[in-house]
């Protein structure tokens, strides 16, 4: 049986907490496809924004297509930056899924002004 955990701010409260100012969120856009790319898109929102707005937001692919849409308006309206990351499908037939879908996020922030790619774990 699968427990389902519910995502909340509490991390990034604790972030907040500490002094952390800016925050990246990375999440998935293509995977599940039989062929083609893996790419994840990451984006650093300040603070109020995503207590106020992000409040509830589950998985992305769990919304409607005009949710999603919605969503990316506003997040590309307040978001200090966005970046765009990708694996190919030669890439993910070399590394397998989980080590390509870590390398499309790790572009994906890379791709961030400013660039977090240092501070990775």
């Amino acid at each position: 049986m699968t427990t389902k955990i519910d995502p909340t701010l509490e991390f990034e409260n604790s972030l907040w907490q500490q002094g952390y100012s800016s925050l990246a969120r990375i999440d998935e856009v293509g995977r599940g496809c039989l062929a083609g790319p893996v790419v994840d898109g990451a984006a650093i929102l300040p603070a109020r924004f995503a207590i106020e707005t992000l409040h509830g937001v589950r998985d992305s692919k769990q919304m409607t297509e005009t949710q999603r849409e919605r969503m990316n308006t506003i997040i590309q309206k307040v978001s200090v930056s966005v970046g765009i990351g990708e694996a190919s499908s030669d890439e993910i037939d070399e590394k397998g899924i989980p080590a390509a879908t870590k390398l499309a996020m790790m572009r994906a922030v890379a791709a961030l002004s400013p660039a977090l790619v240092g501070r990775l774990a």
